[in-house]
């Protein structure tokens, strides 16, 4: 042939996709047997990408780019990124932030996490609400936080992600996902979670895609303990580069609510400090801003050199047992300890006992 016939992309598992190419093929050159030519390029095609990628060398001596960010310090490029807590903790609120800030390009956004200006394509796969519901909450943040009119892309999910694989490859393709949201990951991994081979199942699938992942999961409802884990197998914490857990606290009969996000697993960069974010809801809006975890009810969770300073901020200058008296459940010994880690840094000592030297912000 002395000129290109088509240019397009072709779902290779989709009969459509197929005929569609076809057809536009016969258009152009009627005497080839496109249909035969088209199905022996798909199936030999697959062939190869079942049979896996091959293996290569590292050298030392490689220019290699460090990992990257796509949305500091939540989404690491290419990794599966875990966002989780208990229900009703505005998970699946913060997934679709997430993914709108990634879908628009946002550098400036307003909660200062640093994000590319390019468009990431999202891809929303959702096996616990519908399509009207995802679409009136991305809605109401689109309201809430003053944004231009945008679309992720979504689908309703009911089958594990291992048994629908190529058909969600195929998804992806069609819409270019360079990102994908998986809302929740217990009904994609499917059967037992506390078993490992299910769970490793859901891991080889998202392999395959090959693709940047927001996991929504929930926690343990019996758990006590104030860090908790991801529900199900402990190779979902292992498997996960980036996992954040998300606490709330709410008062009853209040249109608002805060939550926490707390860093608790990272393959990739130094741990965060706690992260606060103040949800406020009215008819057809959100709106979510940074706030200060010290002054909620989640101050009992934060690190104890940033409940030391609340303390300190509250009462002034204190010995370090009347700091531990203030905090309940710490002894003097642990309180000199966090104290003398971060003198000069964050507290000062002077004759009556210890002060903050300067205000540190926990937003």
């Amino acid at each position: 042939f002395d000129s290109v016939l088509a240019q397009s992309k072709l779902n290779m598992l989709s009969p459509r996709s197929q005929a569609d190419l076809v057809k536009r093929l016969e258009e152009k050159c009627p005497s080839q047997d496109w249909e035969h030519i088209i199905e022996t390029i798909c199936l030999e095609t697959l062939e190869v990408m079942r049979q896996g990628e091959p293996a290569a060398e590292m050298w030392t001596n490689e220019d290699v780019a460090a990992p990257k960010y796509l949305l500091y310090p939540f989404v690491a490029e290419g990794q599966p990124n875990f966002l989780y807590g208990p229900g009703g903790s505005a998970k699946s609120f913060l997934a679709l932030l997430w993914g709108m800030i990634l879908q628009l390009g946002w550098p400036d956004n307003p909660f200062k996490w640093q994000a590319s200006i390019r468009s990431y394509n999202v891809l929303y796969l959702d096996w616990e609400t519908t399509r009207s519901e995802a679409n009136w909450r991305q809605k109401c943040l689109k309201t809430g936080l003053d944004l231009p009119d945008m679309c992720i892309s979504y689908r309703r999910c009911s089958q594990p992600v291992a048994d629908d694989i190529e058909a969600i490859g195929g998804i992806v393709a069609d819409f270019s996902a360079d990102i994908i949201i998986i809302d929740s990951v217990a009904a994609a991994c499917g059967g037992e979670l506390n078993e490992a081979q299910p769970v490793l199942r859901f891991f080889a699938a998202l392999r395959r895609l090959n693709r940047t992942s927001i996991l929504v999961a929930h926690t343990p409802k019996a758990l006590e303990e104030r860090t908790k884990s991801i529900y199900g197998s402990v190779f979902f914490a292992n498997y996960g580069r980036n996992n954040w857990e998300v606490k709330k606290t709410q008062q009853v009969g209040e249109d608002e609510f805060v939550v926490g996000l707390f860093h608790r697993k990272t393959n990739l960069s130094k741990l965060h400090r706690p992260i606060g974010l103040r949800f406020q809801f009215a008819e057809g809006s959100t709106k979510i801003s940074l706030t200060d975890l010290r002054e909620t009810d989640l101050s009992p969770d934060l690190p104890l050199q940033d409940r030391i300073e609340q303390v300190l901020l509250g009462s002034g200058t204190l010995s370090p047992g009347a700091i531990a008296e203030e905090l309940g459940g710490v002894t003097d010994a642990t309180v000199r300890t966090y104290l003398n880690r971060f003198k000069d840094k964050r507290f000062l000592k002077g004759a009556d006992g210890w002060g903050v030297l300067e205000k540190h912000n926990i937003p």
